[in-house]
């Protein structure tokens, strides 16, 4: 049964994809946060974009799909970021820009307010590739307060990553989302098996998606779950995994049991596989809140 409406704050990057036909409006934390609104909870970014028309179309599309935007600088120097997109059999690769916008993401009041009202917090790893970004991660981490349902979702991407920065988030983490093909990078960060990272890192759950098997769910007392999902006609997989986090965070924060609430994530991020880009409306019937 749905309880209050939870207060649900991303960090990290926001950009447009460029795929062969067209810009679409992306990044890991800007397409959580969609689908996290879409499910009824109250989203809030915490970014930056350029002084330049993607940035201000941008912050137009996300504000019309109920994200607040309180949180997301303006940066004059530096552009809105991009990804280009390229789809094999509706699997993505991407070539992600360099020195843009989300990599000089400040903490400011405002991010700072975000965090200390957060009831499901959400960062991954690509956005801690320089400096800045990385540090106002940091503070966001010991601004959470403990009530906070706290989410890495790792979206592993090229080289943007590293074991300090991994261990970091890690250990500010409850909850670890990986696909498949980040477990073996993952456990060699942790020096620790899945299980192992656990104990090792006071996690509460690991969750690993792989694609049309579904999904498993490892938890603290050895347990490891395979959960299904139905197969679907996939025109993308874009995002994805971002709605299938979105899914599962606010499940698990409405007291919902971990495999079930990874059940109902299958079917959110199955539907997402159905549709082009990272952001499509989700079908009411998904809604936890309305």
């Amino acid at each position: 049964m749905a309880g209050d409406c939870p207060h649900v704050v991303a960090i990290g990057e926001l950009l447009w994809d460029i795929f062969p036909d067209g810009e679409r409006l992306g990044g890991a934390p800007s397409n959580f946060l969609v689908h996290a609104a879409g499910l009824g909870g109250e989203g809030s970014l915490i970014s930056a974009v350029g002084a330049d028309d993607r940035g201000d179309n941008a912050l137009l599309r996300l504000g019309m799909r109920g994200v607040d935007l309180s949180g997301v600088s303006c940066v004059p120097d530096a552009p809105t970021g991009t990804v280009g997109i390229s789809l094999a059999s509706g699997q993505p690769t991407y070539t992600i820009q360099e020195n843009t916008a989300w990599d000089e993401i400040p903490w400011t009041r405002s991010a700072h307010d975000l965090a200390e009202s957060a009831d499901i917090a959400c960062w991954g790893t690509i956005c801690q590739r320089s400096p800045l970004s990385r540090s106002t991660h940091y503070a966001f981490f010991n601004a959470l307060p403990s009530r906070c349902l706290r989410i890495l979702d790792c979206n592993f991407r090229q080289h943007y990553h590293d074991q300090e920065t991994i261990v970091r988030s890690l250990r500010s983490a409850d909850v670890v989302k990986l696909n498949s093909e980040e477990v073996n990078q993952m456990t060699t960060y942790a020096d620790a098996t899945l299980e192992k990272m656990l104990s090792d890192y006071d996690l509460d759950l690991i969750v690993v998606t792989d694609g049309d098997a579904g999904c498993r769910v490892v938890e603290p007392d050895g347990r490891t779950t395979e959960v299904p999902v139905d197969e679907v006609l996939v025109a993308d997989t874009v995002g994805c995994g971002d709605a299938f986090t979105a899914g599962f965070a606010l499940s698990l924060h409405d007291g919902m049991d971990p495999v079930d609430a990874a059940l109902y994530a299958n079917g959110i991020g199955a539907y997402v596989a159905t549709q082009q880009g990272g952001m499509p409306e989700l079908p009411e019937d998904y809604a936890i809140w309305v």
